[in-house]
């Protein structure tokens, strides 16, 4: 899908984010925002999803799953179903149990997902509102728990957008049983952290698994043990790990944050390409 409809949605999620009156982080709220656009929210009575969004004539009705148990992900979850309807995705009449069987066993497509996901990802976490805590010397964990802190957004989430907007080489990594569910890394990381590779035997991760200790301090290992063959990391290249348990049913993984600090921030190589270009 085109940029430019990327550039839509998160226009759209603005767009909501003002109707709802927040004017700063820590006035954006997912019930006010769906309220804004007309969407009702209700609690429980759902089995086998995190929420449901059918229509009721012409309003929306959001069903949550009351099993949730982080405030930020109930949030994300109520502003991915607001998304689907902020898209212009096919939403099922409640009631309509044809329908409902359909979307069961079809479900909605990638694009859709995605696409409800960048919604809920701008309106819950504005990319010019979180930018600022991603400008940061040295990566570690204290800028994702000050985004979590002043935004409606879980430790994932929070990390994820960290990683998405910072200019510094580094990735967030989600692991269970010693192994990458999955990652996601800036735009000056080096490779992307392969799902299901085995993560090394010295990350804190890895420990966790066989100790069920985890070690809140940072630790330092060669970049090797994570790209053994990827030429972008020099041998003797440091890598950074911060990690975290994830407390969600469903979840009970380990979120690494990787920081990689001998590669310059895309902002340093931008420059210094600049200066090449233009040595004048």
């Amino acid at each position: 899908m085109a940029e430019g409809r990327y550039g839509w949605i998160r226009a759209e999620a603005r767009k909501a984010l003002t109707l709802s009156g927040a004017t700063g982080p820590h006035e954006i709220d997912a019930i006010r925002i769906a309220k804004a656009l007309d969407v009702d929210i209700v609690d429980g009575g759902l089995v086998g999803a995190t929420e449901r969004i059918t229509m009721i004539g012409g309003r929306a009705r959001i069903r949550v799953c009351d099993q949730i148990v982080l405030k930020g992900r109930r949030c994300f979850t109520i502003a991915h179903a607001i998304g689907h309807k902020a898209c212009g995705h096919l939403i099922e009449a409640d009631g309509d149990v044809n329908r409902w069987i359909d979307a069961a066993c079809s479900g909605r497509t990638k694009q859709d997902e995605r696409e409800a996901d960048v919604f809920s990802t701008e309106v819950l976490a504005p990319a010019a509102w979180v930018r600022p805590y991603c400008d940061v010397r040295r990566v570690d964990l204290d800028a994702v728990h000050t985004i979590v802190r002043d935004f409606p957004v879980s430790p994932v989430m929070a990390a994820m957008r960290f990683v998405e907007l910072s200019t510094q080489a580094c990735a967030v990594v989600y692991s269970e049983q010693g192994s990458v569910r999955w990652a996601r890394g800036s735009r000056s990381f080096p490779r992307l952290v392969a799902r299901e590779m085995c993560i090394p035997a010295t990350s804190i991760a890895r420990e966790w698994f066989g100790t069920s200790v985890i070690d809140t301090h940072v630790r330092a290992g060669l970049a090797r043990s994570w790209f053994p063959d990827c030429a972008r990391v020099e041998d003797r290249a440091e890598i950074f790990e911060h990690a975290m348990l994830i407390p969600e049913p469903g979840w009970g993984g380990v979120l690494s944050l990787l920081w990689i600090p001998q590669i310059a921030p895309r902002a340093e190589r931008i420059r210094a390409a600049k200066k090449i270009a233009s040595p004048i």
